[in-house]
């Protein structure tokens, strides 16, 4: 259970960050893993919006399917808290989580337009390495962070 939540940390985290631009690009970015002595499969995909080099948008599904009702339970209550109180401290994001059975599906999209990126990177430093001059998280950053996760980038 700790390796999904920290996953999933790392991955909301990840949603704090990037930019604007002119040219616009979409790429994706999945992840698929299975834990059978948790007793979950976890699948995501991201698709990354750029304008030029900076990060306007990310629309994310997560789908994590479990026959443990509490780590379903644990997992929505998680993603509702975490993902609200980020759209509350920088804004931009809209999650919404759905339970049905075993499977929790959690779709959100971060609007980097909308999100207050210089007071999410003077929060969390590590991100300075990811972002531009202008605290807008560039194409390069984003794939990088997610491939350290474990994503497959196209």
């Amino acid at each position: 259970m700790k390796k999904i939540i920290s996953g999933l940390f790392l991955l909301v985290a990840v949603f704090a960050l990037t930019g604007c631009g002119n040219k616009e690009i979409v790429k994706h970015c999945t992840i698929d893993k299975s834990d059978k002595s948790q007793n979950y499969t976890f699948k995501s995909d991201y698709e990354l919006h750029a304008k030029n080099n900076e990060i306007t948008k990310v629309v994310t599904e997560e789908i994590v399917s479990s026959d443990n009702e509490q780590i379903i339970s644990y997992l929505e209550t998680y993603l509702k808290k975490t993902y609200g109180d980020l759209d509350k401290k920088y804004g931009g994001y809209t999650n919404e989580v759905i339970v049905k059975g075993d499977k929790l599906t959690s779709l959100t999209t971060v609007d980097y337009s909308k999100m207050d990126l210089k007071a999410y990177v003077k929060d969390n430093s590590v991100m300075k390495k990811y972002v531009d001059k202008n605290n807008k998280i560039t194409i390069k950053g984003i794939i990088d962070i997610y491939e350290s996760l474990g994503a497959t980038c196209k």
